[in-house]
Order: C-alpha cells, then structure tokens, then sequence
C-alpha cells in the first residue's frame, strides 16, 4: 500500500533506499514481493526494463488506500519534501558539460522517474481526498508538503529553486491549487518579483539547450485554468507574469497562455461564460 503513494521508481541504490525508509522492510524483501505479485493475472505493480510502475494508479489506490496507516503519510510527506527539493549540483553547468557530467557522475540522487511518481502521488492524493488515517486533526499533508516546498523555493531569490521543482511544478498546481496560485501571484509582482527569474531563455548559453523552467510554470497554471473556481486567479497570474515577463528565444510566454485560455471558439476553460 505505501508504495502506491510513489508509483513508479528506477531500479537504482538511491530509490531503493527511500524505498526501504518508506515501507519500513529491506529492498530483497519488497522486490520479492513485487516480483511474486507480477505473476499474478492482474499485478499492482510491473516491472519495464530497469523501473516499475504501478500499473493502475488510480484503481491500486482505491483498494489499497485504506490500509495505509497515519505513519505511512507521514513518512511519505518528509520524503515527499525532501526528494523534491533536491537540486541536481550540475544544473549550472552548459548543457554540453552537462552531458558528460551524466556519463561520469554515480548516481547520487532520486531518479527522475520517482520525483515524477511522488507528484503524481501528490495530484492523486489532492484529487481524490486522503486516506482516512490521515487523522481528522493531521491536517492536510498534501497541503503541508506544497507548502512547504513552494515557500522554501521562494527563500532562493534566484528563483533556482522554482527552476528545481519546474518539472513538478502543474502536478503541485494539481496538488493544491489555491497554495499554488497563492504563491505565483506572491512572487509576481512587486520591485525586484522573484519569479522574473524563472524565465531563463534569455540567458546566453547553449544553443543545444532550448529550455527554460517558465514553461512548466505556464503549464501549470494553464492547467488551473480550466476550473470555473480558479480562473480569475490564475489568469491573474499569467497577466503578473506577462508584466514580469524579460522576454527570450522561446515563443511559449504568459500572453500566449492568456490568448489561448480566453481564444473564443476553442476556449480553454470549463468556466461559463460570464465569468
């Protein structure tokens, strides 16, 4: 059941270890149990290659939800904070020294195919409620966890560690929207608004790396915008950062994203029309 909570994971030392510290058992114990679980007719969990993956996400939380207890949430919300926080120490690097960096460095931290399933965990989990050994008084650990890590983002005035979490950023909207959007429009505005930067495709760098973390962001609240409670916010939100807005080689900006939310024959919200 705690294994649901990560959903996927590569078959490397560093996931195995947060998978030992979250199920409390040795990683030859779980693999067993997977792997006996995999024969089965219809298996929770399947192996691709050097990863696993929970082969239904929604359908192994719906039954297997319950039999988490209020340890495992918690256990699952620090390593939640902490996976995602890290910040991979060659991100500075050119992109070409990048590449060699891969080939050389040991792999020291979370795959990017667990920090992928934590998120989604974290959208499911914001979605569908939490399990109700959560506790009446816990709180939301959801809430805590994109909380906390939005708000410990923001400490770096970079924005390098809004840029770290860039991947993750529309499940964390997903997650806890009214957090999420709390944050973007805290950010976004003011003298020196530390989320101008995030857009980073202005930078003089290499012309093999064509990406930049504002993207995630404006798929993120694009995202938001689709729902009838949060559309005023997060148009707000994309008009901050249009305001905020340096300008770069890539041609997805926040005006574009306001264009294409309120475009009036192919509108991308489920908002009516008066609002």
């Amino acid at each position: 059941a705690p294994l649901v909570l990560l959903g996927s994971w590569a078959d490397i030392e560093s996931d195995r270890t947060i998978l030992e510290e979250l199920v409390g058992r040795s990683w030859r114990d779980i693999e067993r149990t997977l792997r006996r679980a995999a024969d089965s007719y219809d298996p929770p969990f399947v192996p691709s290659g050097h990863t696993w993956r929970v082969a239904s996400r929604e359908e192994a939380f719906e039954v297997l939800a319950p039999q988490l207890t209020s340890d495992d949430l918690r256990r699952w919300a620090e390593i939640a904070v902490r996976v995602l926080s890290e910040r991979d120490p060659r991100r500075h690097l050119p992109f070409e020294e990048r590449v060699l960096a891969d080939a050389q460095m040991t792999q020291h931290l979370a795959s990017p195919t667990l920090r992928e399933g934590i998120a989604e965990g974290l959208a499911l989990l914001g979605a569908r409620g939490e399990p109700a050994a959560a506790g009446p008084f816990s709180g939301s650990y959801v809430a805590q966890v994109v909380r906390r890590l939005l708000q410990d983002a923001s400490i770096d005035p970079s924005a390098d560690g809004w840029a770290a979490l860039s991947h993750e950023l529309p499940r964390l909207a997903e997650a806890a929207p009214r957090i999420f959007l709390d944050e973007v429009l805290r950010h976004s505005t003011g003298d020196a608004p530390l989320l101008r930067g995030i857009f980073r495709d202005g930078d003089e760098r290499s012309s093999w790396d064509t990406s930049s973390p504002h993207s995630s962001l404006l798929w993120a609240i694009e995202t938001l915008c689709w729902s009838h409670d949060y559309l005023i916010d997060a148009a707000r939100a994309l008009a901050q950062l249009d305001a905020i807005d340096p300008g770069g080689r890539l041609a997805n900006r926040p005006v574009g994203s306001l264009g294409e939310v309120f475009v009036l024959w192919i509108h991308q919200t489920g908002a009516s029309l008066d609002t």
